[in-house]
């Protein structure tokens, strides 16, 4: 392989697994996510 393609190949692992940890950061880590989460205690479903 030339040094461009390993260049690439580099790059495009190195993008793939920095946007999978800052997702996981995100979605894990994070402060203030439980405020957003919530839901009404009593659901009436009109039965």
């Amino acid at each position: 392989m030339t040094t461009a393609g390993w260049i690439f190949m580099c790059g495009s692992v190195s993008a793939v697994v920095a946007l999978t940890c800052f997702c996981y950061w995100k979605a894990l880590v994070q402060s203030g996510s439980e405020k957003k989460m919530h839901a009404p205690l009593d659901i009436d479903t009109d039965d």
